[in-house]
């Protein structure tokens, strides 16, 4: 548990490095997701679907983001992952409603558990649409995601469909 700790401080401080500025401002929020995940696993063959709930908090600052989290599944099976990207496209739709294309990278992590023999990182990278809607305090988006992932020798087709609601802390 020590590793995955010191891994995800160290990418956070890695991540923030060049936001350190006093000219610079990172925007903050805090965020509840409930993403629906499907992969085809190329090495296996075979289909897999989960969903999921996730609480976390993101900084961003200009087109660069980061997120860290924790997760839970319909199977109790839980986890962290940081969820960092860049925004590569974006477009008013209308006054509040924004579509963006990002390119994003994720580490996962899933400690051992009862259900588990050993602990699993699984590296994920790709792109999202994301079509957001902002308020005041902040706002609610649906994410549509694919990407290609690796874990312990497997490839897989990684797509996800996502609920997410955050609120701005600044």
């Amino acid at each position: 548990m020590k590793k995955v700790t010191y891994t995800i401080l160290s990418l956070l401080a890695i991540a923030l490095l060049p936001l350190s500025g006093t000219a610079q401002k990172v925007n903050t929020n805090v965020f509840l997701r409930a993403p629906q995940v499907v992969n085809y696993n190329f090495t296996q063959e075979q289909i897999n679907y989960n969903s999921v709930m996730s609480v976390g908090m993101g900084f961003s600052h200009k087109r660069k983001f980061i997120e860290l989290a924790t997760f839970i599944d319909r199977n109790d099976i839980y986890g962290f992952y940081t969820f960092f990207g860049l925004n590569l496209k974006s477009k008013a739709l209308s006054d509040n409603l924004n579509l963006y294309t990002n390119w994003f990278g994720e580490v996962l992590y899933v400690p051992t558990q009862s259900s588990l023999d050993s602990d699993v990182f699984v590296y994920t990278s790709g792109v999202c649409f994301f079509l957001n809607y902002g308020f005041d305090w902040g706002g609610i988006g649906l994410p549509l995601c694919v990407g290609g992932a690796y874990s312990q020798k497997n490839f897989s087709l990684n797509t996800r469909a996502i609920l997410n609601i955050y609120v701005n802390l600044n």
